[in-house]
């Protein structure tokens, strides 16, 4: 066969093969974008509605609160993730990550944002915390409630609780080892099962529930 023959049908077959990953990616999005708008309405969303530029996510209000639930696929360096946003505003910064140490230590770097701050609560030992207010930080990991779901929710490096003056973000990892590990999911899947990821949707919602009540008693 001819170089000039071979070459349309290398670009067919490398077309077909981008139109197969492109619908099997839009019915994954897809599913998992009906689970959370499921999800969000048993929450207590109203006016629940998809969210524009995401693959797969949802946006409403809850308790006067703009909110948001999104899927996002994996990137490099970066593993597949729900990201939960309360849109409520507040001064306080506040930014909670898993502590791991020795040689793969995720110490964070604080030449920007607010400083690394000692919680003497029990709860707080597993965690990088950082903050403008150590009270406030000492205030949430000594109630037992909210440190519980604190744990629960962040699992691996990526896992993040974030609160500043945009209002409250949860970062949750989906495809990491210790996530899968945890929730028993296959890492490398030819067919996703969009339920594996409802227990951790559903875990993000009540740490939201969770921050927001403390927040408000708090405020």
């Amino acid at each position: 066969m001819r170089e000039d023959q071979l070459l349309p049908i290398v670009v067919a077959g490398a077309f077909v093969v981008v139109v197969i990953v492109f619908v099997a990616i839009s019915r994954r999005t897809g599913a998992i974008g009906v689970m959370l708008r499921e999800l969000a309405a048993s929450a207590g969303w109203t006016n629940v509605q998809k969210l524009f530029m995401s693959p797969a996510g949802v946006k409403g209000t809850w308790r006067s609160f703009p909110v948001e639930l999104s899927y996002h696929l994996r990137q490099k360096g970066v593993p597949q993730r729900l990201i939960l946003k309360v849109r409520a505003q507040t001064d306080s910064r506040l930014m909670v990550k898993r502590r791991f140490t020795g040689f793969f230590s995720n110490r964070p770097l604080t030449w920007f944002g607010p400083p690394l701050i000692e919680v003497r609560q029990p709860a707080a030992a597993e965690f990088w915390i950082r903050g403008d207010e150590a009270a406030l930080a000492e205030r949430l990991f000594g109630d037992s409630a909210v440190a519980s779901v604190m744990y629960t929710n962040l699992v691996a490096r990526f896992d993040e609780i974030r609160l500043d003056r945009r209002g409250l973000r949860i970062t949750r990892a989906l495809d990491d080892h210790l996530v899968t590990a945890k929730y028993a999911m296959p890492r490398f899947a030819v067919r996703l099962d969009v339920t594996k990821f409802e227990p951790i949707a559903r875990e993000e919602l009540a740490l939201a529930e969770a921050l927001v009540n403390k927040l408000s008693m708090l405020s």
